[in-house]
């Protein structure tokens, strides 16, 4: 089958998908067109890249239960294709409303050990720290605010999908060892501070993050109180009744 079809698309386990596309790569033809959807961009790209076939290596930043494609964005790794092929290719991915990022695999990888593999690995910690302490969920929520409330929803979000996915996701980014040795040292500062009651090393610390973020800081602020409101909104309807 794969060497009749124009079109290859591997769409398999993040962990196994490297060693798929390499037993599968020898199968390959020149005029074909390689690609994959993986979460992890280097590894899966290059082991495309042994065949003499098209490459593009593909990211959705969404999951499958999804209304509609429209303001989603998709990561897009061009590595070896005729700049005609990719523009129509391009073209096809934006007809649906999703948002076209191009990169590398490299640049892909750095930015997912921020954007996946540091958010998803302080959300796996937030449930861990609440399952060792014994923390009360329902206990938890009743006295959550609807900003809280969003916040816990993510984390109950992430757990409510696959652990394989996941733990492959931090295991398999090359950036996961930076990220760790960063979460290592704030912690150890954090941890500094609160032995020593030490309040001016948390305000220092704050106001240099907000430094660094800048603009987004209040933008983001506005944002959310949407989101919060948004929220206050669905639970007054949902709770209604005549």
């Amino acid at each position: 089958m794969l060497e009749s079809s124009d079109i290859v698309l591997f769409s398999v386990p993040l962990h196994r998908t490297e060693a798929i596309i390499r037993d599968l790569v020898p199968y390959a033809k020149p005029h074909q067109l390689l690609l994959d959807l993986s979460s992890l961009k280097v590894g899966p790209v290059r082991e495309m890249l042994r065949s003499a076939s098209f490459v593009v290596g593909l990211h959705p930043m969404f999951g499958g239960r999804i209304s509609t494609f429209r303001g989603q964005t998709i990561v897009a790794c061009p590595a070896r294709i005729p700049t005609p092929d990719w523009l129509r290719l391009r073209s096809l991915l934006s007809a649906g409303g999703m948002e076209v990022k191009e990169s590398t695999p490299e640049e892909h990888d750095r930015m997912m050990s921020i954007i996946q593999v540091l958010f998803h690995m302080t959300t796996m910690l937030t449930g861990r720290v609440m399952r060792r302490m014994g923390i009360d969920l329902a206990e938890v929520l009743e006295y959550a605010s609807p900003g809280y409330r969003v916040e816990l929803s993510q984390v109950g979000r992430l757990f409510a999908q696959s652990p394989e996915l996941y733990s492959a996701i931090i295991q398999g980014n090359p950036g996961t060892g930076e990220v760790l040795a960063q979460l290592r040292e704030g912690l150890e500062l954090y941890g500094g501070w609160f032995e020593k009651q030490e309040l001016s090393g948390f305000v220092k610390d704050f106001e240099r993050s907000a430094r660094y973020l800048g603009e987004f800081c209040s933008r983001a602020f506005r944002d959310s109180s949407v989101l919060h409101e948004t929220v206050v909104k669905c639970s007054e309807g949902g709770s209604g009744g005549d």
